[in-house]
């Protein structure tokens, strides 16, 4: 508590500073809350990243480029990092977190895992559906969308006149579905 001793307070792990009993219960329930927004923040990142890095590989192996430009997997490193990093710490306290805390259920001990059966499931399924969808549009994109199909590794990006070609749209296509799966997730 606050009116502790020093010796006492550097050597514990957390510090009540209002000397309210019920403080510690609110300690608690933000502990638990952090906990599980943590687990939210590996879940989204390593479904993204596993996602990306599977595409470019697969299309830089196939094509011998990739469909996203350098402004575009920037955009996503913002995505992924800033955005992800934001919901850390704003996602509120649930309903089963408090009814755990008040049941005084199970504990989180330093040993408990933070992958759950669950999350690795998500993760996968998350994750190769991006890879799918992205794939399709990138290999079929030019016959659903466009007239006539053009060769996807000599179709260049731009007209020497810098106007767009169908190839160019199509990178921007599944940059466009890529990011609102990712958002949606």
């Amino acid at each position: 508590m606050g009116k502790g001793c020093d010796v006492a307070k550097d050597h514990a792990d957390l510090i009540i500073l209002d000397n309210n009993f019920s403080s510690i219960r609110r300690s608690i329930l933000w502990g638990r809350a952090m906990f599980d927004n943590v687990r939210k923040f590996l879940q989204f990142q390593l479904t993204i990243n596993f996602s990306m890095l599977t595409i470019v590989l697969i299309s830089g192996a196939t094509l011998g480029h990739i469909p996203f430009n350098v402004i575009q997997l920037l955009w996503m490193n913002l995505i992924m990092d800033i955005l992800s990093a934001i919901s850390i710490g704003t996602e509120p306290i649930n309903e089963k977190t408090e009814i755990t805390v008040a049941n005084k259920e199970t504990r989180i001990s330093r040993a408990s895992k933070i992958f759950l059966p669950g999350m690795w499931r998500n993760i996968i399924v998350q994750g190769i559906y991006q890879i799918v969808v992205c794939l399709t549009l990138m290999y079929a994109g030019s016959s659903i969308f466009f007239d006539k199909p053009y060769n996807l590794i000599t179709e260049p990006l731009r007209t020497p006149k810098a106007e767009p070609t169908d190839h160019m749209q199509m990178n921007t296509m599944i940059f466009t579905t890529y990011f609102l799966m990712n958002m949606v997730n």
